[in-house]
């Protein structure tokens, strides 16, 4: 199976997400292929779900920190992303359903953090990602785990969303490489401001950094190999340069920026 990899650096939050949507969008155009895209966030910035409210963060705090702000094109709770890295994968539905595509896709995820050392594996529960959604009272991702996401010892390693864009699927997603994703809670405006540390709690118990199980510093470009090889060797893919037409997705965008 060929696959078109594109690794994009650190961008803009607003950037990351105007690319994902623009990738998705040419692909459908293209009526066949998939892309793995990996990347980081510069400025590191709060990804919202698409229907989650904005006002549960404070835009003063946030602007404070030098951290951004943007919504995300898929749905879920908010991500503080800050030492991470971040994947997109844009794929044909074809006879395939969300829920297998979900699967499939975090299949690959766990061989590349495998590849890393970690021993983790896919949680399996009776709860979609929409009812974790509204079962949990955090505003953030990794403060619980819905089917096939990708957990070590009980404890959330990537969140992931999905969204359908015609006729395929776009789904990204944060693997965390150090703990700065806590700090998510001292972002909360006045009128959360006391669940500040519960959710910081709460965080603590339910999600995990690469740098916490392996006692050492994960590095961007490290993670990236080992992500890339874990599709590879999941899914028997092998990647090739992105196409014209998804390499001129990119440049669009980044020429209106």
């Amino acid at each position: 199976m060929k696959w078109q990899l594109l690794q994009t650096g650190f961008l803009s939050g607003e950037l990351n997400m105007e690319i994902d949507v623009a990738l998705a969008e040419r692909l459908n155009e293209e009526q066949g292929g998939a892309v793995l895209r990996l990347y980081g966030w510069n400025p590191p910035a709060i990804s919202i779900g698409y229907n989650q409210d904005i006002s549960e963060f404070d835009a003063k705090k946030l602007a404070h920190a030098g951290i951004d702000l943007v919504r995300r094109p898929t749905g879920g709770r908010a991500i503080l992303h800050w030492n991470e890295l971040t994947y997109s994968a844009i794929m044909p539905i074809e006879q395939k359903g969300l829920k297998e595509i979900y699967h499939y896709l975090n299949l690959g995820l766990l061989e590349g953090v495998r590849l890393l050392g970690i021993e983790a594996e896919l949680f399996d529960s009776g709860s979609t990602t929409s009812q974790m959604y509204y079962q949990t009272t955090s505003a953030a991702c990794f403060s619980s785990t819905a089917n096939s996401e990708i957990q070590y010892q009980g404890r959330k390693l990537i969140g992931s969303a999905q969204r359908k864009i015609g006729n395929v699927v776009l789904q990204h997603g944060s693997l965390l490489l150090g703990p700065q994703h806590l700090e998510i809670s001292s972002m909360l405006s006045d009128e959360n401001i006391a669940r500040q540390s519960s959710m910081k709690q709460h965080l603590l118990e339910h999600a995990i950094d690469a740098k916490t199980i392996l006692g050492r510093e994960v590095t961007f470009e490290e993670s990236s190999i080992c992500i890339r090889a874990g599709f590879e060797r999941a899914h028997d893919i092998t990647f090739e340069e992105p196409s014209d037409l998804i390499l001129d997705a990119i440049t669009i965008q980044t020429t209106v920026q």
